[in-house]
């Protein structure tokens, strides 16, 4: 799908560096991905972006221990929410475990 790409990136992931020359992509870092709100997704959905990727840190190795579950909980409401509406747009959670050394590019790709 092209268009627009936003990313909601956990700090603890520190993948800045990596997409800082992609200009199709807007990367914004949150303290962790748990702070996403539904209110943040929706807003993206409006100014544009095609597709909004959240990127938490891997199921079990979260600092705050279940942010990457709310955020999880959140994207599952957004998609609940909009139904039929959300066809035309790419909605995801990705849980990224850089201990592995995965990269943020490699873990969108295969999403």
């Amino acid at each position: 799908m092209k268009g627009k790409t936003l990313m909601f990136v956990c700090r603890e992931l520190g993948s800045e560096e990596e997409m800082k020359d992609r200009e199709d992509i807007v990367l914004k870092t949150l303290d962790c991905a748990g702070d996403l709100t539904v209110f943040e997704v929706l807003k993206a959905l409006e100014e544009g972006f095609q597709q909004v990727f959240v990127v938490g840190c891997k199921k079990g190795t979260c600092k705050s221990r279940i942010g990457n579950l709310r955020a999880e909980k959140r994207m599952a409401t957004v998609r609940r929410y909009l139904g039929k509406w959300a066809e035309g747009y790419r909605l995801e959670m990705v849980y990224l475990n850089k201990e592995k050394g995965q990269t943020l590019l490699d873990q969108i790709l295969k999403a």
